[in-house]
């Protein structure tokens, strides 16, 4: 075998692991789940806000994952506010995702129904409420209030915690691999080896490690203490747990979540017990003054053991088992451990500089070795801290229009673009090391560990809040609702409601009062109403007379007087003894537009308004091709300054010149690039057909939509002048070329559901179905090509 052959076989070999790598995570993506993260409430039985006519035997709620029984409750609110007495106790299913309490004989009234439960997978807590009304008469409108919860386990104790718990358990296994297959190499080739560093130098790394570990398992106890006081349960009183030292996940019993935790506490204790045990092994052979036996080896093994075992709690209490299951988690594991041996072994690279200190002969050829040798397990973990990161993000993000309808979303993104950045002086501080150039590396290691600390940060924080795939679909509340008429008949003051203005059975109420006093008039002896349907209509004209409630002052009706749609009057006729008093209201009766599911509400940032200024730039490909002008300048600039080095005369404008299409590139990325992501989030929908034609009379219908609704933002013309978007970022715009480059179902879906991201908003509940697809029919046949 050549030399040639023998070192290409081993590259060949690697290259071809990592690409049968990369196949099975790309495989793995396709084959993702939805992670939920918080038991959110999925659906119940009465279902939140509706009006049922027969008391309900007991109430069913339906949670996202499994909730812990044992610190989960529920309590229902009777009409006056106070607890329904003979509520019977939860009972859980054994999936654990249904919560069931047996009710007794309920009387009319709203009730609300308050639930507390706790994640049985993560230890979140989500507390929240809604509400129903039992109606026997069926004509009282049902409650409008929207169902609402909340997670005290998103504290900044609990993400602080966490975050404390996730850096020093990063640095923790990153120092340790770095000393095991960096330093210790680096200074044997130099000829100190470890024991020698050891017994002049003190102890090695082995105190920093301990105090890494003992740091992990602190946090990790007050993160869990922190997560118990949300649950209402404190100490280590959970059954069966009594009497266990050091069991901070005891409240939490043996769910998923406690059991992660544990492994996650004996992880960091056991890591703490190798390196205290070689701490004080060492430091008392170096007192005696005589070398310690090389067992730094081992137990730097068992050291990343240890911490890979805590690391792996850490996933399997996070996100993506709570969705994805052991395989996900996994991959959430391989994350971790990807940025641990990435960034976390910058931690021992200071370590091992501040070894060095005193010896300046030999410090600078000991870090390049160390650093060449990280850079080489760098350049492998980088790529897999992204190809798992990308695995695991559709699980926990679920609709692509999360990425910037959520604040997970938000948090994704900047997550992202702080590891970008790491990537980025990652590869710079490679070509330098590769270069000799160690000094100039190490002052951009500092920014790159900054840059690292900051994207922990921000994942601690995802870990800690509801994910963008638990964010349930809501059902809109239909536009049509209950109508208010006021005015004068005779002296007095009519004030009439109708439960809702469209045909079928409706609930009609007037109330006569005095002008001058606002009191009810006491003098009514009889109300009627009348019923004129629409021009040319062969309903005519029909007359009703009302009866007394048991508020006397309240006259009522109910029944189907208004058949059919259209522009009816109705009059109202009321009788004193003075004689009889009249007044007509006009009144628009249109079908109810149905309830539907809608995504839940935009919780996002929104572009900033600094990123909505550069939306001015060119969109689509134009876009693009304005980003590659300052690319092609700067690589110009590249090449003529790799010539001019060349002929040793190099020009004084080059640094700034680079520095500055530096700069125009990124500012043109970020803005064509956070519009390409908001456009794209905003298309999660499969292609289909529009079921109304674009017929003459269907787009005149939609050019009138489109005035009543649109032009006050986008103008008459579409130009982006309406008087509301006059100083709007990111500005209206000219909605052709965005128009001429979408589906029917994808202009409907926007219509329907706002623009995530922008201030445009959701007309599920203003336009019917049929409205919306004419008003994509007017949009299509008014910019077909973009004009």
């Amino acid at each position: 075998m050549t030399r040639f052959s023998r070192r290409t076989d081993p590259a060949l070999r690697l290259r071809t692991l990592l690409v049968a790598a990369q196949v099975a995570l790309v495989a793995l993506i396709a084959l993702h789940g939805v992670a939920f993260g918080h038991a959110e409430l999925v659906s119940s039985v009465p279902a939140a806000n509706a009006s049922i006519t027969t008391s309900p035997p007991q109430l069913v709620l339906t949670f996202t994952e499994a909730i812990d029984p044992a610190n989960s409750s529920l309590t229902l609110l009777g009409p006056d506010g106070s607890p329904v007495a003979g509520t019977g106790a939860l009972r859980i299913n054994a999936a654990g995702t249904t919560a069931t309490a047996e009710v007794p004989a309920l009387k009319p009234g709203i009730y609300t129904v308050s639930y507390r439960v706790t994640s049985a997978t993560d230890g979140h807590v989500t507390s929240g409420q809604y509400a129903f009304l039992l109606d026997p008469t069926g004509t009282q409108p049902a409650p409008i209030g929207s169902a609402s919860s909340a997670s005290p386990s998103i504290e900044p104790t609990t993400i602080a915690a966490r975050w404390a718990v996730l850096v020093l358990l990063l640095v923790l296994f990153g120092t340790a691999l770095f000393w095991l297959a960096s330093a210790r190499p680096a200074l044997a080739a130099a000829r100190r080896g470890e024991r020698d560093v050891a017994f002049r130098g003190g102890v090695g790394p082995w105190s920093a490690i301990a105090v890494l570990a003992f740091g992990a398992f602190f946090s990790l106890a007050i993160f869990l203490t922190v997560a118990a006081g949300a649950i209402g349960s404190g100490g280590h009183s959970h059954p069966g747990h009594q009497g266990v030292p050091l069991d901070f996940a005891a409240p939490f019993g043996w769910t998923p979540f406690a059991i992660a935790m544990r492994v996650a506490l004996v992880g960091t204790f056991a890591a703490f017990v190798l390196a205290a045990a070689r701490f004080f092994a060492v430091d008392e052979a170096r007192r005696r003054g005589r070398p310690a036996r090389d067992l730094d080896t081992a137990l730097l093994l068992g050291v990343l053991g240890a911490t890979a075992a805590a690391l792996g709690g850490m996933s399997f209490a996070g996100h993506a088992f709570a969705g994805g299951g052991p395989v996900f988690a996994l991959i959430d594991w391989f994350h971790l451990v990807a940025v641990g041996s990435w960034l976390g072994t910058l931690g021992g690279l200071a370590l091992l500089a501040w070894h060095m200190r005193r010896r300046q002969s030999d410090r600078r050829g000991v870090l390049g070795a160390a650093l060449s040798r990280h850079s080489r397990v760098a350049m492998i973990a980088a790529p897999v801290v992204v190809l798992t990161g990308l695995a695991n993000s559709p699980i926990v993000i679920g609709a692509a229009r999360n990425v910037v309808a959520s604040q997970y979303g938000d948090l994704v993104l900047a997550k992202a673009t702080l590891f970008s950045v790491a990537v980025a002086i990652g590869a710079v501080n490679f070509l330098l090391v590769r270069r000799g150039s160690t000094a100039r590396a190490t002052t951009l290691i500092g920014g790159e560990a900054l840059i690292g600390l900051v994207a922990v940060a921000v994942a601690a924080t995802m870990l800690s809040i509801q994910p963008a795939a638990s964010r349930v679909a809501t059902l809109s509340n239909s536009a049509n609702q209950t109508a208010h008429l006021y005015g004068t008949a005779g002296s007095s003051n009519v004030h009439a409601a109708i439960s809702i203005p469209a045909p079928g059975d409706q609930l009609y109420q007037v109330v006569v009062s005095d002008p001058a006093t606002g009191a009810p008039r006491p003098d009514v002896r009889a109300v009627a109403i009348e019923f004129t349907a629409p021009s040319g209509s062969p309903l005519g004209t029909k007359r009703v007379g009302m009866t007394r409630t048991r508020d006397t002052t309240i006259w009522s009706v109910q029944g189907a007087f208004t058949p059919e749609v259209g522009a009816w009057t109705i009059g109202v006729l009321v009788q004193r003894p003075g004689g009889l008093e009249s007044v007509s209201f006009p009144i628009s009766v249109q079908d109810p537009i149905p309830p539907q599911l809608v995504p839940p509400p935009d919780a996002g940032l929104g572009v900033p308004a600094v990123l909505g200024l550069l939306w001015l730039l060119p969109d689509g490909l134009a876009g693009w091709l304005l980003l590659c002008l300052p690319l092609l300048a700067l690589a110009s600039v590249a090449l003529l300054e790799r010539s001019r080095r060349a002929a040793a005369r190099p020009l004084g404008w080059m640094a700034p010149a680079r520095v500055a299409l530096v700069a125009v590139a990124v500012i043109a990325g970020l803005g064509i690039g956070s519009r390409s992501v908001v456009e794209a989030a905003n298309r999660g929908v499969t292609p289909g057909p529009n079921p109304i034609a674009a017929s003459a009379a269907s787009v005149a219908r939609g050019k009138l939509i489109f005035l009543a609704n649109c032009a006050t933002c986008h103008g008459a013309e579409g130009s982006g002048d309406g008087p509301q978007g006059a100083g709007m970022l990111p500005a209206p715009g000219a909605i052709g070329p965005s128009v001429s480059r979408m589906s029917d179902l994808e202009l409907q879906y926007l219509v329907t559901n706002g623009l995530a991201g922008t201030k445009m908003p959701s007309f599920a509940t203003k336009l019917s179905e049929n409205e919306r697809w004419d008003l994509v029919n007017y949009l299509h046949t008014r910019w077909h090509s973009g004009q």
